[in-house]
């Protein structure tokens, strides 16, 4: 791994000069760009020299449409990767989908009303829960500006055919290892010791950013991410280059090629000037 001490060279096959390579940014936003639900000035500043710069910037989050929709419009960005890599999106335009199976749908709802746990499930441009919600929770909902939750009857769910991507799980770590026993076609992504997402099996940020990439012309090679949580390091691992936010876990630094500032201290900002991403912009 890489610190910010280095010079602006990465190791790979050989010495390569970032600033020349990087043709595609992929941002994580919670932790990232976002910080208790505001975004970080620099990083609007990082984003608007990107644009200047012609190099395309993808949100990559394991937020749904609604939830990311706002960010978007604030930052002037069109592409984006929801559901941990669910679905892909261009202008409101599906580049990859991987919906949840209507069997898995089902079975995940059945089984949160045996053990009453609460759930909410997302579509492509809704948010909706079979029970109302416990007030316990909105706490942890304020915190990660959740969408507006509709209440809808699984069975008209079930019937209108309308893809689910995720499934919100509200409930303690202990029950992770039943859940992924039960449910061994799905993928789970813990984001809060009260709350998890649950995908399709092989759901992976890197999935529907490769598949981003494909629909851009770019080579992963070219591409770089940043971001701070476990369900950034596929793209860790996929992309060209890395960088992990100094507020992420060491695990998650580990994989990284570089660490960068926390996101109070303007992490994206100061490690796309310092891999001189964006040295050639004013």
């Amino acid at each position: 791994m890489y610190s910010l001490s280095h010079p602006t060279e990465l190791q790979g096959n050989g010495v390569l000069p970032i600033h020349t390579k990087i043709s595609a940014v992929f941002l994580d936003i919670d932790g990232t760009i976002v910080k208790n639900g505001m975004l970080v000035p620099s990083a609007k500043r990082a984003v608007r020299e990107l644009h200047q710069a012609r190099i395309p910037v993808i949100l990559c989050t394991g937020r749904s449409v609604l939830h990311t929709m706002e960010i978007q419009e604030e930052l002037g960005v069109s592409l984006s990767v929801h559901f941990n890599g669910a679905l892909a999106m261009d202008s409101g335009d599906a580049v990859y989908r991987n919906p949840l199976s209507k069997e898995a749908v089902e079975s995940l709802a059945r089984l949160a009303e045996q053990f009453h746990i609460p759930y909410v499930l997302h579509s492509e441009g809704e948010a909706f829960a079979i029970r109302e919600l416990p007030r316990e929770l909105n706490p942890l909902l304020r915190r990660y500006d959740f969408p507006p939750i509709t209440q809808k009857e699984l069975s008209v769910v079930l019937k209108s055919g309308v893809p689910v991507y995720q499934v919100n799980w509200f409930t303690n770590e202990a029950e992770d290892g039943k859940l992924q026993s039960r449910f061994p076609a799905c993928s789970l992504n813990r984001w809060d010791i009260g709350g998890m997402d649950i995908q399709e099996a092989g759901c992976d940020k890197s999935v529907a950013a490769l598949a981003m990439l494909d629909y851009l012309g770019v080579s992963p090679d070219r591409a770089l991410h940043i971001g701070d949580g476990t369900n950034d390091i596929g793209m860790f691992h996929a992309m060209g280059f890395s960088v992990a936010m100094g507020n992420a876990s060491h695990a998650v630094q580990r994989e990284a090629d570089w660490v960068t500032a926390t996101v109070d201290e303007g992490g994206v900002y100061q490690a796309l000037q310092h891999l001189q991403v964006l040295s050639s912009v004013g």
